[in-house]
């Protein structure tokens, strides 16, 4: 789901592990001129940004040593900030009743994106409520998912 790669995953994770954050996921994207490595991390005391700062001089050693993405690429490290994205399956469940923009890499079919309130996780699958019902979106199918904040409730 959502584009992990998960050698990626499984090389960072121990490290963001060991200074105490979630390594929520990563995104890798190829531009024109560079690549860009983004990691999102979380802990219960919120991110700022000497939490990043540290988290990227561990990685940027690490990444180094290890070298696992072809050709230069920027490393930035980002908390998940008011428009979170959401990985896993279990990230949806911990955000059961909020709302979610959900896109799918499937685009064989008609609509490819859904918006509204996460309903729950069941058999590999995400239930969303948006205005004109209730879809169940298999989690292979989706290609990338972020909450969307109600700025109606804040302040």
């Amino acid at each position: 789901m959502y584009r992990q790669n998960q050698a990626l995953v499984n090389l960072l994770s121990p490290v963001v592990q060991s200074m105490d954050y979630e390594l929520l996921g990563l995104e890798y994207h190829e531009g024109n001129r560079r690549a860009v490595l983004r990691v999102y991390i979380d802990s219960d005391q919120g991110i700022g940004v000497d939490d990043c700062a540290q988290v990227s001089r561990r990685l940027g050693t690490l990444l180094d040593v290890h070298d696992p993405l072809p050709g230069s690429y920027q490393l930035e490290v980002s908390s998940p900030g008011t428009d979170r994205p959401l990985f896993t399956l279990a990230q949806f469940a911990r955000c059961v009743g909020s709302r979610a923009r959900v896109r799918l890499q499937d685009r064989s079919t008609d609509r490819h994106t859904f918006t509204g309130r996460i309903e729950g996780v069941e058999d590999d699958a995400v239930r969303i409520e948006t205005a004109d019902g209730l879809h169940v979106l298999p989690a292979e199918h989706i290609g990338w998912a972020r909450l969307v904040p109600d700025y109606r409730s804040a302040g």
